[in-house]
């Protein structure tokens, strides 16, 4: 027996079917921007070779412009805090 080759075109699935492959990615990174827009408090995992941490941000955008309130970095092994924003150097002046 011969294998029949068919002319006809494959039927077309529904919109879910052909377009989930783009849809899902897309939809979850739609969903994680709208996360950090609106929600500006963050916990960002850190490591390096001397161990691991954990900086917490609380920061607000405001007329295009972020403030930042809390800038603190924990260290993991110690629960040490310390506070990024204490002590920040002067803007510079022109």
């Amino acid at each position: 027996m011969e294998p029949t080759t068919s002319t006809e075109p494959k039927a077309k699935g529904n919109w879910w079917t052909r377009n989930w492959k783009w849809f899902v990615p897309t939809g979850c990174l739609t969903i994680l921007a709208l996360f950090l827009v609106f929600v500006a408090d963050l916990a960002i995992p850190i490591s390096g070779p001397k161990g691991k941490g954990t900086i917490y941000v609380k920061a607000a955008k405001s007329l295009g412009r972020w403030t930042y309130s809390d800038l603190i970095v924990e260290i993991q092994a110690t629960r040490n805090r310390i506070d990024l924003l204490k002590g920040s150097a002067p803007a510079n002046e022109f």
